[in-house]
């Protein structure tokens, strides 16, 4: 029998954080982790993840 109902794919997700003057590295590194638990929760699957500094 051929399917004709289209399969839902897993969502993925890039996730981006932004670093900034007076922000631990460490409160970044915790803050994407828990993002990633998130989204891994909610049925994404994480790809990558990108941070960036701000002046």
């Amino acid at each position: 029998m051929i399917e004709t109902t289209p399969r839902k794919q897993q969502e993925r997700a890039l996730l981006i954080g932004l670093e900034q003057d007076g922000v631990s590295k460490w409160d970044l590194r915790d803050s994407m982790e828990e993002l990633r638990e998130l989204a891994s929760s909610a049925g994404a699957e994480v790809v990558d993840t990108v941070t960036g500094h701000l002046q």
